[in-house]
This record gives C-alpha cells, sequence and structure tokens, in this order.
C-alpha cells in the first residue's frame, strides 16, 4: 500500500516552486480497518513522507475545511489521506475547484455519487498492482 501511495504522489503532486497552484490528491482507503490505517500513517510519517488527514490536533473531530485548504510549496504535503467514506464526502462538498475522484475497486463499487459536478470514474480491477499499470 506504501509503494502506491508513493507512486500516486509521485504522478499526481504538484509541489514545487515553480507551480502557481500547489497541489497533492486526496486518498481514501476503503476496508482498511483503523488499526491498520494508523499504521501506515505511522509508516509514512516515520520515512519523513509529508501528508495531511484533516485532524487538526489529538482528540480533534474531522475537519473536512482543514484538510481542503490549498497547499503552498513550503508545506512539503504530498498528499492528503481521508479516514472513512463519511470524510471523502464530507471533503468532497467543501472543495470548490474541480472534483474528480478514480475509484479503484475489487468487482462491486462503494462509491455512489448523484452529483453532476463531480467527475467520477469507476475501474474494476483484480490486484492492487493493477492500479499501477492504470496510473
Amino acid at each position: 500500500m506504501k509503494e502506491l501511495i508513493f507512486i500516486i504522489s509521485k504522478k499526481w503532486s504538484k509541489i514545487s516552486k515553480r507551480e502557481t497552484t500547489p497541489f497533492c490528491p486526496y486518498l481514501y482507503i476503503h476496508g482498511l480497518s483503523p488499526i491498520e490505517l494508523v499504521a501506515l500513517k505511522k509508516d509514512l510519517h516515520q520515512e519523513g513522507f509529508k501528508f495531511v488527514d484533516g485532524y487538526d490536533y489529538l482528540g480533534a473531530e474531522f475537519n473536512a475545511s482543514s484538510i481542503a485548504l490549498q497547499l503552498t510549496h513550503s508545506d512539503g504535503i504530498k498528499i492528503k489521506i481521508l479516514d472513512t467514506l463519511a470524510n471523502l464526502l464530507a471533503t468532497v462538498n467543501v472543495i470548490t475547484k474541480t472534483r474528480k475522484i478514480y475509484q479503484f475497486h475489487f468487482g462491486k463499487d462503494y462509491l455512489t455519487l448523484t452529483n453532476s459536478s463531480l467527475g467520477h470514474a469507476s475501474i474494476q480491477i483484480n490486484k492492487l498492482s493493477d492500479i499501477k499499470g492504470i496510473i
């Protein structure tokens, strides 16, 4: 999973000083247990991979406006991690720029959207490594 996060970040993050509007992708991993998610975040943090997750301090509730804040190149943030489907939906609703969701799944969609202004691509895969070939 970490390798996929690194690849997604490398291909889609635009955080250099030359970028007039720095950007990094949002990532939601459906079906990952809270324990696995914490372990993944811990690994990323220990490797110096900067991310935000919408929790401003210990014990805080998720803040969609916080995770959706515009980046600067000096932040060094390479990805924005969403813990739950509810957090994903809340974040999509506060983003005012172009929004496109790429949903990779193993046979069954886990997200159905009714907002016509939101781009949505549902891509069925057989194994996680398929995502590398697609992106």
